[in-house]
């Protein structure tokens, strides 16, 4: 559950409020870069004729990311430095792109509708990274051993990566003309986003015969295409979250059974005790102490075997670790409640009862 939140409340850098993503599959897998490139072009501008939508752009894959250049030269940086999340990531993407996803320009301009030249955009961590201090507008990086130089226009702030992660690492984007095949397109949509993703799906689905099919989403909702760990985290949360309840019920009524077991058991002893002047409060707490030890013994043992079993429940876990103190101690807490309500109704129970009727049990 935790994982999930986290997915949830994870900054993309893009703008997903009102976002769609549409994924487009070909009848000729073997279609070329050209034609594949022209059929975008063209179904960009068809959406962009729709009025539920406000703007669109395409790119090379669906949350950004794309091949690394090892070749790659960047002005007045003699050797690129290796970040955690790995890079720098070449992002090909068509103009409009930033407007349409929100990715905010931070220093610069975007891409213009018709350049002279090759131009680039760099994010702020791979601007920060080899020009801390400095500015990378104006700078020029040479792709694939060329000799030409692709001018850095603008920086823009860093987005997602096609693996969500936390982890920093260096991307730039330059114009997809230059850099072949796509395989996203991202939709802002105006008015109602339900209305605008069936008017997208339909004008994808029927605008040219070379297109087979298109999946339209909302960007959130599709995370668990775009990023196939998310569905992971998300069946896990459900799955496990299905299993604690059932256990959590187990835990309960197993409690109460043993301790309403135990109570029968000591019915004499507390018939005599309450007819030497025990009161109800001394009654119920005898017996809540005894739950309470049980529960003491099961939170320490199970606490042991959860901190050696955890880490096989990593994969099922995104930016939360399997020994996260916070969620053990919550279950821990949990479990103490459940215990306290499980001893409870026995325990009041037997200190009600007539100490008269209690004495003649035996």
């Amino acid at each position: 559950m935790r994982s999930v939140q986290e997915e949830r409340a994870l900054d993309l850098g893009i703008d997903d409020d009102r976002l769609l993503y549409a994924g487009l599959t070909f009848r000729d897998p073997e279609l070329g870069w050209g034609e594949r490139l022209e059929l975008y072009r063209e179904a960009i501008g068809r959406l962009e004729a729709l009025p539920q939508v406000r703007a669109a752009a395409s790119t090379r894959a669906p949350l950004g990311t794309g091949s690394v250049d090892t070749s790659l030269r960047v002005q007045g940086v003699d050797s690129i430095p290796e970040l955690p999340g790995g890079g720098p990531f070449m992002r090909r993407v068509s103009e409009g792109y930033f407007e349409t996803t929100g990715i905010e320009i931070l220093r610069g301009r975007s891409f213009l509708e018709a350049a002279d030249a090759p131009e680039a955009v760099v994010s702020e961590t791979m601007a920060q990274t080899l020009w801390p201090g400095g500015d990378a507008v104006g700078k020029c990086l040479w792709l694939y051993r060329t000799t030409d130089c692709t001018r850095i226009v603008g920086v823009a702030e860093d987005a997602a990566q096609e693996r969500l992660s936390s982890e920093p690492f260096m991307a730039y984007y330059v114009r997809q003309e230059e850099a072949g095949m796509l395989d996203a397109i991202y939709v802002r949509a105006e008015g109602d986003v339900a209305a605008a993703r069936e008017a997208v799906s339909l004008a994808l689905r029927m605008y040219s015969p070379a297109v087979r099919g298109a999946r339209v989403e909302t960007l959130r909702d599709g995370l668990d295409f775009l990023d196939p760990t998310a569905r992971s985290w998300r069946v896990g949360a459900v799955l496990l979250s299905l299993f604690g309840v059932l256990a959590m019920g187990l835990v309960g009524i197993g409690l109460y059974a043993v301790l309403a077991f135990d109570v029968a058991q000591r019915t004499r002893e507390i018939g005599i005790r309450s007819a030497l002047g025990a009161g109800v409060g001394r009654l119920v707490g005898g017996v809540l102490l005894f739950g309470g030890r049980l529960t003491g013994v099961g939170i320490l043992l199970g606490l042991m075997v959860s901190y050696l079993v955890a880490p096989y429940a990593g994969d099922l876990l995104f930016r939360v670790s399997p020994r996260d103190p916070g969620v053990l101690s919550g279950v821990a807490l949990l479990l103490t409640l459940v215990t306290l309500a499980g001893a409870l109704v026995p325990g009041v129970r037997a200190a009600r009862a007539d100490p008269t009727v209690s004495l003649r049990a035996d």
